[in-house]
């Protein structure tokens, strides 16, 4: 039973981490259901490493609803857009857009 479960978690683990792998930049939206799902928490992390690893930032989160965010989601320097501030999006896609190029 063991070796089916450690096969599942690592198959489970590889479909999260490969795509995050793969890609330049990961945008992630913080809000009180983000931190509630362990499934983004855990793509969060793999992004934070490789943002970490970069020297061109990859992970670009944007605080859109008013959460009580964990000590290592505030090291990344966020776009804030609390309580879904739409007057604040142009303004953030042009930051997001500036990283790209």
């Amino acid at each position: 039973m063991c070796a089916i479960h450690s096969t599942r978690d690592k198959m489970a683990a590889d479909q999260v981490m490969r795509p995050i792998d793969d890609c330049n930049k990961v945008l992630t939206f913080y809000s009180p259901s983000y931190l509630d799902s362990k499934v983004c928490i855990e793509e969060f992390n793999i992004a934070l490493c490789r943002h970490r690893e970069s020297d061109d930032p990859v992970l670009l989160p944007v605080y859109l609803y008013s959460a009580s965010l964990p000590t290592f989601m505030r090291l990344v320097q966020f776009s804030d857009c609390r309580e879904f501030n739409l007057g604040k999006f142009p303004e953030i896609a042009q930051h997001f857009i500036n990283t790209l190029l």
